[in-house]
């Protein structure tokens, strides 16, 4: 096939804005579609190998097979095992069990499946696993076993022609896509049946310049540039919120695909991406995109905040550095059928394939080795437990509406926490008050307590929204029916303002979003006073938009100040600030409780926000409160007084 220096260059394109968007580069805030790029790239180039073959009689599926495990696991095995000995020292064991699945993933090509049971691609947490990038490589890995064994059928056959074929998969995968994104937005992001249509993009490319008497595609330098701002609009102007990767992924892919096929050498683009520096870069693209991820997410796992962009910046650039070693010593020399056979690249192969296979097996099966020492005075399963998930009375309260015994503390409740997962913490806390004031809990994850309304977009989908507002009102018709209900709380982290909107009629608000929150959350106070309950809110603890849970661990494990986790009220984020100031717009309405004056405190005239109190640390991450931090508020500040009296007050005589 001929080597075209300019699709070299074009992987530079893909590489370099998922290492800045994962550096946490605002700028390249739409930086993940390098991955889409390398999809269509791979789709053509690897479609072009095989009807190349099969035009000559030369196709071999073993030799085939061969060439990808040269190309693909060497370095990935290099990288991977350089992960362990860092896992073992730095990840807390529940990190740890989640690493060991991923190292039993990579390499049965399964690391996509994995994650999108484990996380959404776009959470603090998903940074945090050090081989999460790998679920693209098993796409990709999917895609080899699968695509060359249907174009082999499909040439026996001669029942349809293989652009017929390539563009029908891609159309139903595309379909599948849009379609995944309005159901399981995970799944529509990792799995191959939604984003193979990407890498059909680029096989039917490969079909199109090898199909029989075909002419050379002409240059154009309008599609070619036309293809490289498509590619740049979506880094920089595509964003988490972005649906993906339905419709909008064809703005980047469409845009590969009219570089592929019309910015030729011969072109300013061709010619642009055919320097030296872009070559270069695309031809150690693999590794710098192998070794990026790891480096990032042992950087936040060692660092007590979030880590500095001029540190990211270094990793970035020693990622390029390693990937040049690893190209030059690892890749290149595998590819050499003098230096390795065809048999002792299988046998490799299986034996570190083995290898990986068992320590993760290893690492999983024994829960992360929760029981090995941390600290002289603490084991790693005691910072599991300070940041293990805080669902309230019991996990069964965070799935649907339910009036579960375990959800409620007395057969005949005088409260209801109605929330999201703000909601949810709040449990311990009431339930450790000295004033006993029995509650039910009517809670659910990402779910806000107002009726007619929710969140949507890439963390909740239309479907879970669609059961949020469900939630709403099975809420709402519940407390019409209960006499005896005299509170109720209203719990979550109010940053509406920063998602779409979904109401009840099916409209979704893009627009205008803090003022139709506010018009819903007084319309729901109005419900709630017409049953004769007080409603009142409790506003979420401060944060920083970091997680302060895992940063006073951190402390903790690597010997560190535990007050330099600390902050000062000036520093909340933005999300902090608008949920303090819609309760504050809301306040001639129904009052609230500020979590925030439980939380900080003054001294010599400095206000600070304590990670810990007493020594019990108070959040489990960038914003929830912990299982024994809830309980400690509660505690010592009586929150179940504090809510009744601060309700009676306001209702009076109303």
């Amino acid at each position: 096939m001929e080597y075209r220096r300019e699709i070299d260059g074009l992987r530079a394109v893909a590489v370099l804005p998922v290492i800045l968007f994962h550096a946490g580069v605002e700028l390249f805030s739409g930086g993940f579609v390098g991955v889409d790029v390398f999809f269509v790239i791979s789709g053509y180039l690897i479609t072009s190998i095989i009807l190349k073959e099969q035009q000559t009689g030369t196709f071999s599926l073993v030799r085939f097979y061969e060439r990808r495990a040269r190309r693909i696991l060497p370095a990935l095995f290099l990288v991977v095992i350089a992960c362990v000995p860092f896992a073992w020292v730095w990840l807390l064991p529940e990190d740890l069990k989640s690493f060991g699945k991923s190292l039993i993933a990579v390499p049965t090509f399964t690391s996509n499946i994995l994650f999108a049971r484990e996380s959404d691609y776009f959470t603090p947490l998903a940074e945090l696993k050090p081989l999460l990038h790998t679920w693209s490589l098993a796409v990709e890995e999917q895609f080899y076993v699968f695509f060359p064994i249907l174009l082999i059928l499909a040439h026996k056959w001669r029942a349809v022609s293989n652009g017929v074929l390539i563009a029908a998969i891609g159309i139903v995968s595309l379909c599948l896509a849009q379609w995944g994104l309005s159901t399981n937005p995970k799944i529509a992001f990792y799995f191959l049946p939604t984003r193979a249509w990407e890498l059909m993009i680029g096989a039917l490319i490969a079909v199109y310049v090898l199909r029989p008497n075909a002419q050379r595609v002409a240059s154009n330098e309008l599609l070619g540039g036309l293809g490289l701002v498509l590619i740049l609009v979506s880094v920089f102007a595509f964003s988490e919120a972005t649906p993906f990767p339905g419709l909008y992924a064809l703005v980047p892919t469409i845009g590969t695909g009219l570089i592929i096929l019309f910015a030729q050498a011969d072109t300013i683009v061709g010619r642009l991406l055919a320097t030296r520096a872009f070559v270069g870069l695309g031809l150690i693209s693999y590794s710098a995109y192998l070794w990026h991820h790891p480096l990032f997410a042992f950087a936040r796992h060692r660092s007590l905040d979030a880590p500095s962009l001029d540190l990211m910046m270094g990793l970035s650039g020693l990622s390029i550095f390693l990937a040049y070693v690893s190209w030059r010593y690892v890749e290149r020399p595998f590819r050499d059928k003098k230096k390795f056979s065809q048999r002792q690249i299988f046998i490799l192969s299986g034996a570190a394939s083995a290898a990986l296979i068992l320590v993760g097996v290893i690492l999983s099966s024994n829960d992360g080795f929760a029981g090995r020492s941390a600290t002289d005075d603490l084991a790693f399963s005691d910072f599991d437990r300070m940041l293990a998930p805080n669902h309230g009375l019991s996990p069964a309260c965070d799935h649907q509406f339910t009036l579960a015994e375990a959800c409620t503390t007395s057969p005949s409740p005088r409260l209801v926490l109605w929330g999201d997962s703000y909601g949810m913490h709040l449990a311990p806390a009431l339930e450790n008050s000295e004033t006993d004031i029995p509650f039910r809990q009517h809670t659910m994850s990402s779910c806000i307590p107002v009726t007619g309304l929710s969140i949507v977009g890439n963390v909740v989908s239309p479907s879970r929204a669609e059961r949020c507002l469900a939630q709403g009102t099975h809420v709402l018709d519940w407390l019409a029916t209960q006499d005896a209900i005299e509170y109720v709380v209203l719990a979550s982290p109010f940053t509406y303002i920063k998602f779409d909107l979904l109401t009840a009629d099916g409209e979704v608000i893009t627009e205008d979003k803090e003022k139709i929150a506010l018009d819903h959350l007084k319309a729901t106070v109005e419900l709630i006073r017409a049953n004769g309950q007080k409603p009142i809110f409790v506003a979420p603890p401060p944060n920083i938009g970091a997680d302060i849970g895992r940063c006073y661990t951190r402390a903790l494990l690597f010997a560190a100040d535990t007050q330099r986790c600390d902050f000062s009220p000036d520093q909340m984020s933005a999300d902090s600030q608008q949920a303090y100031r819609l309760m504050s717009q809301l306040s001639e309405h129904a009052p609230f409780v500020s979590l925030k004056s439980l939380i900080c405190s003054s001294d010599d005239s400095t206000e600070t926000c304590r990670v810990s109190i007493e020594g019990v640390p108070i959040y489990r991450d960038d914003g929830h409160l912990s299982i024994n931090g809830s309980a400690h508020i509660g505690k010592t500040n009586d929150l179940a007084d504090l809510i009744a009296t601060t309700a009676d007050a306001f209702w009076a005589g109303k």
